[in-house]
């Protein structure tokens, strides 16, 4: 996820809805980076108290699957909050690239604001299982992934897709 602040300038995460299990997750908690795959290790361990989950959906309203699938429809999107920051953390306007896990700041990158995501532009992700990698947005609309249930459980989100080579 990333930083930014609720309506009223409070302190908030966003994160991928999918990350909330449907609105079942509660509490979320920080992990010690140095056991997260993306700095090698396999068993990530939770840490302090990060927040609490507020609005999420992953696919169509209240988490809802396409509506029909060969037709599609009933397309939503992945994103969460998580409000109640925990005080004694300070959240930065910046992500890691993964360079030193016991220093995540160490080689971080500012973010400065956000863009809708045009075919051809730029992008780079940071994530604690996937690490950082770059490359170029390859397609824009809508997108079909299977949801927690499996079987026909196919949520349709607005998104896009990308090229990315690790450790770009």
């Amino acid at each position: 996820g990333f930083n930014g602040f609720d309506p009223s300038g409070k302190p908030a995460v966003i994160t991928a809805g999918h990350c909330n299990d449907d609105g079942n997750g509660k509490e979320a908690a920080l992990t010690e980076p140095a056991n997260d795959e993306a700095a090698g290790g396999t068993r990530p361990s939770l840490g302090s108290p990060l927040g609490t989950f507020g609005f999420s959906q992953f696919g169509g309203a209240n988490n809802s699957p396409i509506a029909d699938p060969v037709t599609g429809g009933n397309i939503g999107t992945d994103i969460a909050v998580i409000n109640n920051i925990n005080s004694g953390l300070d959240l930065l306007p910046e992500t890691t690239t993964w360079q030193d896990a016991a220093d995540l700041t160490a080689g971080s990158v500012s973010l400065t604001g956000v863009v809708e995501a045009v075919n051809g532009a730029p992008v780079c992700k940071s994530g604690r299982t996937t690490g950082w990698s770059c490359g170029s947005v390859t397609g824009v609309g809508e997108f079909y992934v299977l949801g927690h249930n499996g079987g026909d459980d196919i949520r349709g989100v607005w998104g896009f897709e990308s090229t990315l080579e690790k450790n770009a």
